[in-house]
Formats: C-alpha cells, sequence, structure tokens
C-alpha cells in the first residue's frame, strides 16, 4: 500500500470557509466557532493496494471480540474506523509547528478503482464498515480491507478532509503518512 502522490500533489485548495458540516467534523477539527470563516487547506489522498493480493481484515466486530485493538467505535460517526491507519500533518518549516487534519477516523474500504499504470483494478470486494446496535440503528457486519489495484479515497469535499489554519500561512509541507508503509 501506499500514498498516491500524483494525486495528492494535484488536488490542494486554500480557501477561507464558514464550515458548515456535521458537528462531528467540527468537533474532531477542533473548530470552536462555526460562524466564523476559517482558513483551510483541502486535499485528496488514496491509499491503493499496489500488491499483488487483497489486504483482508473483514469484520471489525470480530477483532474488537478478539481484542486486537485494530479497530474502535467512532462514538460520533457511529461506525468502525480501523486504527493507525493513517494521520495527516502539516508542518512549518520554520517553526515546527504541527497542524493535524480534521479527519481522524478511517473506514478502510474499497472506494476508486486504481492501477497506475501497474496492474488492472481486482473485483470491489470490501465496501462496508460495519457498527454495532447502537444510536444509528441495528448491527450491521463490516468487511473492511483494500481489493489489490484499488484504493481507499479520502476525497478533498469529503467531511474533515482538511486542516484548520487559523494563524498559518499555508505554505508548509504536508505529511501524510500510512502507518503500514511509513511512506509519504
Amino acid at each position: 500500500m501506499i500514498v498516491d502522490s500524483k494525486a495528492l500533489e494535484t488536488s490542494w485548495v486554500v480557501y477561507d470557509h464558514i464550515l458548515k458540516e456535521g458537528t462531528c467534523t467540527l468537533e474532531e477539527g477542533g473548530v470552536i466557532d462555526p460562524t466564523v470563516a476559517h482558513r483551510v487547506v483541502r486535499f485528496t489522498v488514496n491509499t491503493p493496494n499496489i500488491g499483488d493480493a487483497d489486504i483482508a481484515l473483514g469484520d471489525p466486530a470480530s477483532h474488537v471480540a478478539a481484542g486486537d485493538g485494530l479497530y474502535q467505535l467512532s462514538t460520533c460517526h457511529q461506525h468502525w474506523h480501523f486504527q493507525h491507519y493513517a494521520t495527516y500533518e502539516l508542518v512549518d518549516p520554520n517553526s515546527g509547528k504541527v497542524w493535524l487534519a480534521a479527519k481522524r477516523g478511517f473506514c478502510m474500504i474499497d472506494v476508486v478503482p486504481w492501477n497506475g499504470n501497474i496492474q488492472s483494478p481486482g473485483p470491489w470486494v470490501y465496501r462496508v464498515c460495519g457498527r454495532p446496535d447502537g444510536p444509528a440503528g441495528p448491527a450491521i457486519a463490516g468487511n473492511q480491507g483494500i481489493s489489490h489495484g484499488r484504493a481507499d479515497q479520502y476525497y478533498k469535499w469529503l467531511g474533515g478532509q482538511y486542516f484548520v489554519l487559523d494563524g498559518g500561512d499555508g505554505q508548509s509541507p504536508f505529511r501524510p503518512v500510512t502507518t503500514s508503509s511509513g511512506s509519504t
């Protein structure tokens, strides 16, 4: 699995915006006052599986029952998030200040085909985050993973897919890191 650098480098948008997203996104992004404009950087991240086999994680509820620590329930989103999948950091090269993106949790599923001129996409297999019984409704069995030749995509207009740069100049380098590869 890699970070698709081409998708990342061509997707940046910086602007002032009154964030009218759901409370989960505002809370995760540290937006205290959603009634005023905030300087934001939006970006797209694709994490394609370029290997020759699927990354198959299965039903998160099974992992939670086994106590292996791979998943946690997002109480705000009411579905399972894969732990330690990625962090998004924006680093000021002069001061070392680090901004974290609003996106805090990830449901690891096939979102888009990706071949990067390497391979043909495999079948679309991993589609469901899954959730336990709760306020959002009855339990839904999950099936998380990434098929070979497919990518998990977090498109720039998705809720939480931004940095809030209040006080920042937006000119700092960005470091997306997938835990599995350590690559940027």
